[in-house]
């Protein structure tokens, strides 16, 4: 994961839908894409559950590491790596008129 990190620039409020992409190429070559959709929800039985929570603890780990310092508040209450790309996805892809406003801002 390392040298896929070091390729991609990290989260900033400019770069979401770039970062995403990237991030998404990362985590589906690693095989932790699944923790971010309904695919791998926590399992039922105890003894699954142990490892679930480590895989899923490594992709929010991937996700911190790729995130810039002061963009960390954003996730850091998130218990799962899919609340994280949830929290991401509905702060960075807002559609209404701020969305717009940054989005000119970003031109200019």
């Amino acid at each position: 994961m390392a040298e896929s990190q070091a390729r991609i620039e990290m989260l900033n409020k400019r770069n979401f839908e770039i970062w995403k992409l990237q991030m998404e190429a990362v985590l589906i070559k690693n095989d932790r894409f699944t923790y971010l959709s309904e695919v791998a929800p926590p399992p039922e039985p105890k003894e699954a559950y142990g490892s679930w929570k480590i895989e899923d603890s490594k992709t929010k780990a991937d996700l911190i590491l790729c995130i810039q310092p002061i963009e960390l508040n954003l996730v850091k209450y998130c218990l799962t790596a899919k609340d994280m790309w949830e929290t991401l996805e509905s702060t960075y892809l807002s559609k209404g008129p701020a969305r717009k406003t940054n989005l000119l801002k970003s031109l200019l």
